[in-house]
């Protein structure tokens, strides 16, 4: 069963490799029976010049550094939690400034994101989709502070 479904998948992959030639790298499968890892290699760039392939990239880079700030996000919000358990300790100030670090690490990598999207439509679907999180995000950053300074 699972040799039939990776025979599928590797014509699957010969062939949307064989119909997409405007990808900036293919991925070549020498024999399609064969179980073996794609070889990949390089499409002239000249290839590439179409408004299709141009969109597809900003849209691949505008994920990745979608991806990169939620990760970013998590890693914060698990940052805030870690000094929250830490409260009343001698550690509580210490894990405060790292929480308050990697949430403004976060914040910062969102505002460059808005600041270079030049599509407003672009711009405003990621702010109704983020923006509340991200708004969270400094608040509860801004609420450990304040616990901070009262003790």
């Amino acid at each position: 069963m699972l040799r039939g479904i990776a025979q599928r998948s590797l014509a699957l992959t010969a062939r949307l490799a064989r119909e997409a030639p405007a990808l900036r790298s293919a991925t070549f499968i020498p024999r399609a029976g064969v179980l073996r890892k794609p070889v990949r290699f390089p499409v002239p760039s000249t290839i590439c010049l179409n408004l299709h392939s141009f969109s597809t990239m900003a849209e691949n880079q505008l994920q990745k550094r979608i991806d990169e700030i939620n990760e970013k996000f998590v890693e914060a919000r698990e940052e805030l939690e870690y000094a929250l358990e830490e409260e009343g300790t001698v550690y509580f100030e210490e894990e405060v400034e790292l929480a308050r670090a990697v949430a403004a690490e976060a914040v910062e990598l969102w505002d460059k994101l808005l600041e270079d999207l030049v599509d407003d439509d672009q711009r405003h679907k990621l702010q109704r989709s983020m923006g509340m999180k991200m708004e969270q995000l400094k608040g509860e950053s801004q609420m450990l502070f304040d616990r901070l300074t009262d003790h």
